[in-house]
């Protein structure tokens, strides 16, 4: 539970959301200046990166060291996560345009309003990586759930089950209300228990009766207990995206937006990139080296990637995916597969180990063609059927 914030919007309606985490350490006069704030990236403007890589569904925490004197950003910030479709936005800290937020439509925590603008005491340090917030430990990809009471934080891996839960107990407790207003008494009645015949079905006793029973998404406050991506229909299983997959496409998406800043923000300073023989200046060693890359393949053969498939690693900091690598100037494209290390503190990737679908034949003009691409992939795989990419979107 994030304790000492309240919403700003006294409106808002319940929501969740998996966390998009955002860290501030203190400002620099010499770093932190007005000069950063331009319509183009900036390396000491991390925070603007951070909100134009918030995909829908994803609710913004601010790490803001529990300082109030400047705000965590505004109405125009703000307004843009919503755009992009966020769920919400936390901070530990301020927030300043405090009458703007409070009329929109959206969730927004804080601890306070402020005038003061972030440049004065804060400076955004890293994205997508364990934070605090109001005290609590807050990993990305994290269950992010909040009403007009309270707000608090699921691990993304007990998500699910802490759901199922909720929502049976919230059902009984929604019936044994009922009785209560009806004029019975609490003795014997609740809290459940044993002797209570109308106790949680797993502990044996019978179902509270259909019209007592409320939404599976919903509590007896309407307050929604399950993110769910948009568009997918409320009887869907759902997908909880571990951190290390939300890391590994934020860094497929600054590849193809030739993003220098967000990719720097996936890697640990030292980390390091193998790959098959046969191209020049390799490894490449160190996350400057691995983002400048990518972005002269951007500028250059026209790259872009899709992400295939992934798995994720239960017990080690490590995951493994499936690519296409779209060479558009040249109608190319290559299929592979990484394999990815995580530190174990920051959660970055710290190594990526590549193999490709290399070509027996040295002409790309002997690769098949498929809608009109030279493809350099694995001979007789149903590529198709499988449901790979088959053309650059």
């Amino acid at each position: 539970m994030l304790v000492g914030l309240s919403p700003l919007n006294k409106k808002m309606k319940a929501f969740a959301g998996r966390a998009y985490t955002m860290r501030f350490i203190p400002a620099r006069e010499d770093i932190d200046t007005y000069a950063t704030l331009t319509t183009e990236p900036h390396i000491n403007n991390l925070q603007w990166v951070g909100v134009e890589q918030v995909r829908p569904g994803e609710v913004v925490v601010i790490d803001s060291n529990r300082d109030p004197r400047a705000a965590s950003m505004g109405n125009m910030l703000i307004t843009r996560m919503l755009m992009r479709g966020a769920r919400g936005v936390v901070t530990d800290g301020a927030f300043h345009d405090g009458t703007e937020l409070s009329g929109m439509d959206f969730p927004i925590w804080s601890g306070g309003v402020t005038a003061t603008t972030r440049l004065s005491y804060h400076h955004v340090a890293d994205l997508q990586v364990p934070i605090g917030c109001a005290g609590v430990a807050i990993y990305p990809g994290d269950v992010i759930h909040g009403d007009g009471d309270n707000i608090s934080v699921i691990p993304a891996h007990c998500a699910e089950e802490m759901a199922n839960l909720c929502e049976v107990q919230d059902d009984l407790e929604a019936y044994l209300a009922l009785r209560v207003q009806a004029g019975e008494k609490l003795w014997g009645l609740y809290p459940p228990s044993p002797r209570n015949p109308c106790q949680a079905p797993s502990l044996g006793h019978r179902r509270p009766p259909p019209h007592c029973r409320r939404s599976a998404r919903h509590n007896r406050h309407g307050r929604c207990l399950r993110p769910r991506p948009e568009g997918t229909p409320m009887n869907a299983n759902t997908h909880t995206q571990h951190p290390h997959e939300t890391l590994i496409r934020r860094y497929f998406d600054a590849c193809n937006a030739a993003d220098y800043q967000a990719l720097m923000s996936c890697f640990t300073p030292d980390a390091i990139h193998y790959f098959p023989p046969g191209l020049p200046e390799i490894p490449w060693r160190s996350a400057d080296t691995i983002s400048k890359k990518w972005i002269w393949c951007v500028e250059n053969l026209g790259s872009q990637w899709t992400i295939e498939k992934v798995l994720v690693s239960h017990n080690s900091n490590e995951a493994v995916i499936e690519w296409t690598h779209w060479k558009r100037k040249f109608s190319t494209a290559q299929r592979g597969d990484e394999w990815y290390v995580f530190d174990e503190t920051t959660g970055l990737i710290k190594e990526i180990r590549a193999y490709y679908a290399a070509p027996a034949v040295k002409d790309t003009a002997e690769l098949p063609v498929v809608q009109g691409t030279h493809m350099g992939e694995l001979v007789a795989f149903d590529y198709a059927g499988r449901g790979y990419n088959m053309r650059c979107k």
